[in-house]
Formats: C-alpha cells, structure tokens, sequence
C-alpha cells in the first residue's frame, strides 16, 4: 500500500540569525540614519511560470512566502531557502551589506514522476553521510553538512559518521512527489568512556562447515575482528575453516582514544566417516492451545553441543526452556535442530494452535498501479488479516487475499477502496489509479549518423533533432536506426537525452545502466528497424535530442561490448524518433 504521507520538517542551512557585523547607532556627538536593506525573492517554474506562496525560510526560520519583500537588519551571509510541495528545494546562499538591495530569483523544477527528494542536513561539518536502500547497498554518499538526492518512493536507511561521534542510523521514507526532510544531531563520543563489545561464536564445527560470528558493539567508531573482513559495528557473519583445531577469535572496539575488546573459542573437527554418531534431541511446547498474545513454554534437551530453534528463537545451549509470544492466530510449528562436535545433526518439530482473541478489528492492505492507458490492465494487489469478508471497487466480493486486473474505457483519477470485516467491525483503505488518454504518436526527423572512432564521424551529436511540445509529461521515445555494416561492426550502439526548453537534461526514467538506457547492437545483415530508446520527460517548449554513441561510456559500462574493447569505426545512422505520450 503506498502511504501518502506528506514529512514536513525544517532544513536547517544556518545558525539562526546572519554572522553579524555591527551597524552604526545613534550618539548625541553623531548620530546617523541606520540604512537597512532590503531581501526581494520570487519563484518560478522552468517555463517562466511565477511560483506564488512558496514558502521562504531564512537560516531555518520562515520568513514569509514568495513573491516576498523582506527588510533586513543584520549583515553577514545567510541561507535561503524555498519549498513548495511538488517542487524540488531551492537553496542558496546570500551576502547581505548595508544599504544595499538583494534579489533572489529561484527557479525550481518539479520533482520528477514517480520520485522524492530527501534532504539530509547534520549539525557537524565534514560528516560522512550515506544512504543505503532497504536491502543495505549504498546507493549515495557525501561528505559535508548537507545533501540531497532524488529517490524513487519507498524506504531507506540514513548513516552518518564522524571521528569523535557517535554513529548515528535512521530509517526514513521517500513518498512521491514529496519533499523528505531529515535533520540530524550528532552526539559526541565521552573521552573517558572505553568502547564495549560482545562476542558470540559457535561452540564447534566440522572442517568447511559454516562457523556462526556474532557480536554487539557500543560506544565505538571501528570494529576489527579476527578472520572477517570490515565486519562493522554490529552485525553476524559465517566464516569457514579447513583444518580442524581449536580457534580463539578476537574482537576489537575502538574510539577516538579508547579501545575494548572480547573473545570466544570454536573448536573445529574431523568427521568420522566410519561409525557416525548423531545427537539425541526433545523438544516440547507447552500448552498446546492459546490465545494471540498469550506465551507458550518451549522447552528442549540434546546430548550434542548446541540446538537452533526456529520461529526466532535462535542459537541456543545443550538445554533450557524459555517462553515464546505469538501475536497472529494459526498453527506454529517449531523445529529444532541438534548438532553435535562431529557435526552431525537431529531435527525434530512441535507445535501450538494460536487462537484469535475475540475483539480484534480485521485490517487490510491494498496496492494498485500507479497509471495506465485507457483499456490497458490494472492490477490490484490485496492481503487482510482477522476478516471474514473483503469488498473492493470495481471487483465486488473477493477473496481475503489475491490479486485481480481491471480496465478502464475513460481517462481520469480513480480511488480504489478495499473493505474488510469481521464481527467486530471493518477496516478500509485506499490507493489511486490515474487512466491516461492515449495520443497519436509524433514523428521526428534525424538523419544523423554517429561512430566510434571514426576519422569523419563524431561519437556524439548534441542537435540531433528537435520537437515542440504541447502536452509536456512522459513520452516514450522510438529510434528507427539504420545498421548498415551487417555484422561487420558488433557494437553499434547508442544512448540519448533530451535536453529540454529550459536547458537541463534529462535522462531516461528506465535506464539499463547507471543513468542510461543503452540500446545494444542488433545483430544481423545490414538492416533498418524500429529500437525502444528509453522513456523521458519533455517540457513544454522545444526539446532537443542529444545522441551519444556507447563507446563514450562503455569503459565504465561495459556489459553490452561485444568481444573485446572497442577499437573500430562501429557506426550507425538514426533516420527518425518517434514519440508516444504517457501521461505526468
């Protein structure tokens, strides 16, 4: 379910107030007339357009909206800034002098389709910021106070470092069309205080079977620990060893002037082939019915060195008992695995009948496309829980969980609604579908030809072509591209971008690699034919094509060479670009 929740928080680009500078005051020997000045800002869109009510923020502090006239008071340099909701931030900073007027002129672009910014501002200069997504891959990074990207909507991770802070992580969310606005306070590290660290591996193991690290650090900025490579400052991992033999690991916490450490011992040994050994294990969940919330008790014994329990248990010693909360009702079945110093394993299962308490609400969750052409198929994606009887728009009684297309025949914003129940009330929520008008496509001619090391030919031709547009939004562009040396040339490949009224480039919303969308050589005799090059957004206004040929990038990217580099002419000709409009 997409939730559309608009995060609003201040972007602090300054200390309060300008760096002030004294003004002259008035004195019975000599008085003065204090001259202020004054701040003048407007707003506009990449087409000129005025941008009225966009709010104007002066070191953090709102001072007004646009078109705004402001009297200053103070000298200095200071920082503004102006949002609008749909508009990327515009930032700057401005020197104010006595006397003398300041004039600020923001153009602001829109926030590109189905993206969001996230800005990140942190209150100590020269902190290392990333952003990682949802799987942990860092997707960007800087150094300073203050960074912005452009994400596609959905959740991330914040991590910000310094020598003499503490590490700092946060979870945020990019919602489409949105401005996410985090800002963050670093804690410094106690000098006094030493870093601490815990320790956890696997008692035994055989030869090239897994050996489980795990460990917990605070108060650190470094983490080292024997066998694993950058292993951060918490976290698990599985290291392997060959020779059988007692292992005492080693790990090691640091901060800006302290260190601590901990260790713990894996003994690794040869199987016996010959007269294996497996483990003895029980394991008994007790009692065998509850309610949701209610605990159960899980009890287990083994003759071997260790037993994993799943339905998040764990790791756990040759015997004990603990107890175990279910929050959602059905049959749980628990299975616990027994291992013994030869590695040899027992597996055996229990299991509890979780009951729903009564009282409980159903509730429900829904996600529809985001847009489609008129008759084109919408998928709606539905899960409930604790119902007994799920209604949605346009599909009427449907199962409590499944999946179902529909078609609209008009254009328009359709609010989809799924409904659940139970005997104790509903539950619904909402998601939106925007049908697009299809149009005509519109033809543009090019006749340019580009190569790769070519003595006439230029590997990039920035005036390709060029087209007016009325409707500005998505389109989807088609190349009908002439290769003309057959199979004699393997890499006749290209990119585009599309430089709009207002200058800026834009690249494709569906790259292949990095931000390109790279369309490969088509193998073959000499043949002309139509090449799907990418979807971009073009403004109103002129929009000009740039066509590169892959070579430029192709030593950075090199997935779609073929055969070794490129070293040949590799040339093809674009006759002309088609393009099918898509919608905002």
């Amino acid at each position: 379910m997409k939730v559309f929740i608009k995060i609003i928080a201040l972007l602090l680009l300054g200390v309060i107030g300008c760096s002030k500078a004294p003004l002259p005051t008035e004195t019975t020997d000599n008085p003065e007339i204090i001259e202020l000045s004054k701040l003048y800002i407007t707003a506009m869109q990449d087409d000129g357009q005025p941008i009225n009510e966009a709010k104007v923020f002066m070191n953090g502090n709102q001072i007004g909206v646009t078109p705004l006239e402001y009297q200053l008071e103070d000298e200095g340099i200071c920082a503004i800034r102006i949002q609008k909701e749909h508009f990327l931030v515009h930032s700057q900073s401005v020197e104010i002098m006595r006397a003398k007027s300041v004039y600020v002129e923001a153009v602001m672009h829109r926030i590109p389709e189905n993206k969001g910014q996230l800005l990140i501002t942190v209150d100590q200069d020269s902190s290392e910021i990333q952003v990682n997504d949802m799987a942990g891959v860092m997707i960007h990074q800087r150094l300073g106070k203050e960074t912005a990207v452009v994400l596609t909507s959905s959740g991330y991770f914040i991590n910000i470092t310094k020598k003499g802070f503490q590490p700092l992580s946060r979870a945020t969310r990019v919602i489409e069309d949105s401005v996410t606005i985090e800002n963050l306070q670093l804690k410094p590290l106690s000098t006094t205080e030493s870093p601490q660290i815990s320790l956890e591996v696997t008692d035994s193991a055989l030869v090239n079977h897994p050996v489980l690290v795990n460990w917990q650090s605070s108060n650190a900025t470094r983490v080292d620990i024997d066998y694993i490579d950058n292993p951060g400052l918490n976290g698990k991992r599985e290291i392997i060893f060959t020779t059988a033999g007692k292992r005492i690991i080693t790990a090691t916490a640091y901060n800006n002037s302290m260190t601590g450490s901990a260790s713990d011992t894996v003994i690794v040994y040869s199987p016996d082939p010959i007269n294996p050994v497996f483990p003895s294990l029980t394991l008994t969940v007790t009692p065998k019915v509850v309610n949701t919330g209610e605990p159960v008790n899980v009890q287990w014994q083994t003759d071997g060195t260790q037993v994993i329990i799943d339905q998040g248990i764990g790791i756990r010693g040759r015997e004990g008992n603990e107890e175990k909360i279910f929050s959602t009702p059905g049959m749980k079945i628990l299975t616990a695995i027994a291992y013994n110093k030869d590695g040899l394993t027992r597996t055996t299962k229990d299991s509890v009948y979780v009951k729903r308490v009564a009282g409980q609400s159903p509730e429900i969750t829904i996600q529809v496309t985001d847009s489609a052409l008129i008759n084109e198929p919408i998928q709606i994606e539905w899960q409930s829980t604790n119902a007994q009887r799920v209604d949605i728009d346009y599909l009427g009684s449907v199962g409590l969980n499944g999946k179902s297309e529909i078609r609209f025949d008009t254009p328009g914003s359709r609010i989809v609604t799924a409904t659940a129940y139970n005997a104790n009330g509903q539950k619904s929520v909402q998601d939106t579908v925007i049908v697009y008008l299809k149009k005509d496509p519109i033809h543009v001619a090019c006749g340019y030809k580009i190569g790769a090391f070519h003595p006439t030919i230029k590997q990039i031709e920035k005036n390709a072509a060029s087209v007016s547009i009325n409707q500005p939004g998505r389109y989807k562009v088609t190349a009908e591209v002439e290769y003309d040396s057959g199979d004699e040339q393997k890499n006749e490949s290209f990119y585009l971008a599309v430089r709009n009224s207002d200058k800026n480039v834009q690249w494709p919303s569906d790259p292949n690699v990095g931000q390109y969308k790279v369309v490969a050589d088509d193998p073959g005799p000499a043949h002309t034919t139509q090449r799907e090059a990418g979807i971009f957004y073009f403004s109103s206004g002129v929009n000009t094509f740039e066509l590169y040929h892959y070579v430029t990038i192709s030593q950075q990217y090199p997935q779609f060479v073929v055969g070794s580099l490129i070293t040949g002419a590799e040339s093809l000709r674009i006759l002309s670009f088609e393009i099918q409009y898509l919608g905002k």
